[in-house]
């Protein structure tokens, strides 16, 4: 009876594991230092757009999320003060299909795909100042890609 009492506590245990680490998987680590740094951006940044180069992709499948593609599970590519409450566009522009995804100052996710060929972007309107936390992702592996920041 012991035996059977502990298989069964010892099943239990690492199913609970097993949900646990499902759950942590679902979305990636946002509060983590940027891979490719913080940048501040306020009303009549220049140059307009403002790029940052990076490298995309990751070890997490943005599926769990209702995203596209992989992204670092670690840490995002780029946080974004914004500094105003007017339009922001975010895309990025690579050789690679890539794939976007933001969560934003209010603890909202976005994603896209495809926005203007293969490349991705989203429109922010009257989101409001705060913290954007980046990922450019891509549909396997990694490539080389520009992350942009436009008012316009």
């Amino acid at each position: 009876m012991n035996l059977v009492k502990s298989v069964a506590v010892l099943a239990t245990a690492v199913i609970g594991l097993a949900f646990a680490s499902a759950a942590s998987a679902q979305t990636p680590n946002w509060q983590n230092q940027a891979a490719y740094g913080y940048v501040e951006l306020w009303p009549g940044f220049a140059p307009d757009p403002y790029g940052i180069d990076l490298v995309a992709g990751g070890d997490m499948d943005a599926g769990y999320m209702g995203c596209y593609g992989y992204v670092a599970s670690g840490q995002p590519d780029v946080d974004i003060y914004w500094g105003g409450s007017y339009t922001m566009t975010i895309y990025a522009t690579s050789g690679a299909d890539t794939t976007l995804l933001v969560r934003d100052p209010y603890g909202e996710w976005w994603c896209n795909d495809d926005w203007s060929g293969v490349d991705p972007g989203m429109t922010f309107q009257g989101r409001g100042e705060g913290l954007y936390s980046i990922w450019v992702g891509t549909w396997g592996g990694t490539a080389n890609a520009t992350l942009w920041v436009s008012e316009f």
